[in-house]
């Protein structure tokens, strides 16, 4: 059986949920093995074939809007197999009225004033077949690989007012590809035969994995974005909404609470990480990023509030100084080893 562990996008979830000894039901790995970013298609359909082997067959029966109906839990996963093939089927198929444009894409630092995701994308050109456009992003991503890692192959249908109106794959430097979006009404008739939404099966589902994340933990997104303060998981079995979400939660209800960080310093309340996307947070502390250490410490109640607010003051100071030309403080030595500005060894 395939290694679960290995889907998880968050390092510090999958090894907490190791720890602990988590017993997934196959249903979950499903989950964990769809909702993956480190991993591409080939390696998921391998997975979920696998799993549909070892493991017996049960009923999973309608949730919400998104999954409205009845169906046995082998049925559903060939059925997205089968979709997600033939989505790749009509992305490579030529068609009078599509066009084909390359983007390329990179990671970049961690943008504090939106909770989007860290990436830069460039639009290359358009093509009128699939062949033309993988040539070129292979070739171009090839030349600008310090630049970006990883490419958009988007069909887009023209002569339409809806501008999702499209089928797009991306494909790391290795050509191995995953699903990003298929919103073009006709693909998806002519697969589903107006019969179920399959492509909304898995978004259709709420787990409560334990997290290892305290109030006041300093996280991110497991690929280094987002920094911000964890608050709270939808996944307290004391919540009244608990009973409700495992029967007809869907994927939006797995976001975790905390507070992020804008550029100029303000604190913000939102709910935009996904659950078993969390990771501590491993990065610097420069700049307004200072906030959220001290922030933290007040949260945990490392502090009390006249060193929080004066802590935050003091994250200013370098400006200050600056202007000012001399050295000044708020803070004696200990006070600022206090709410994490100076190691003990520099006081």
């Amino acid at each position: 059986m395939f290694d679960v562990y290995e889907f998880f996008n968050s390092r510090d979830v999958a090894k907490h949920l190791k720890e602990i000894g988590y017993k997934f039901t196959p249903l979950e790995k499903a989950y964990v093995v769809y909702h993956s970013d480190r991993k591409r298609y080939a390696e998921k359909k391998d997975a979920w074939l696998e799993l549909i082997e070892a493991t017996d067959d049960f009923l999973i029966k309608a949730r919400n809007c998104l999954w409205n109906k009845d169906i046995m839990f082998h049925a559903a996963v060939r059925r997205y197999v089968d979709y997600v093939d033939y989505c790749f089927e009509q992305l490579q198929r030529k068609e009078a009225g599509y066009v084909y444009e390359s983007q390329l894409f990179a990671s970049v630092e961690p943008d504090f004033d939106s909770a989007c995701g860290a990436s830069k994308y460039e639009c290359q050109e358009y093509f009128d077949s699939y062949e033309g456009c993988l040539k070129f992003c292979k070739a171009t991503l090839a030349e600008c690989s310090e630049d970006y890692d990883r490419f958009r192959i988007r069909k887009i249908k023209l002569n339409v007012t809806d501008p999702h109106e499209e089928i797009a794959f991306v494909f790391d430097g290795k050509g191995m590809f995953d699903l990003h979006s298929c919103e073009i009404a006709d693909i998806w008739n002519r697969f589903s035969e107006g019969g179920d939404c399959i492509d909304s099966f898995f978004d259709s589902f709420w787990f409560a994995f334990p997290l290892p994340f305290e109030k006041g933990d300093m996280v991110c997104k497991w690929d280094g974005t987002m920094p911000c303060l964890f608050v709270s998981a939808p996944n307290d079995m004391s919540d009244r909404r608990y009973a409700y979400h495992l029967d007809h939660g869907d994927w939006s209800d797995m976001m975790v609470s905390s507070y992020f960080l804008t550029k100029d310093g303000r604190l913000y309340f939102d709910a935009s990480i996904f659950l078993t996307d969390l990771e501590y947070y491993r990065g610097g502390f420069d700049g307004t990023r200072n906030f959220l250490r001290i922030a933290s410490k007040h949260m945990k109640d490392e502090i009390p509030i006249d060193l929080f607010i004066n802590g935050i003051m003091e994250t200013q100071m370098d400006k200050i100084k600056s202007e000012l030309k001399k050295d000044y403080s708020l803070f004696l030595p200990d006070d600022l080893v206090a709410i994490g500005l100076k190691d003990k060894k520099d006081k």
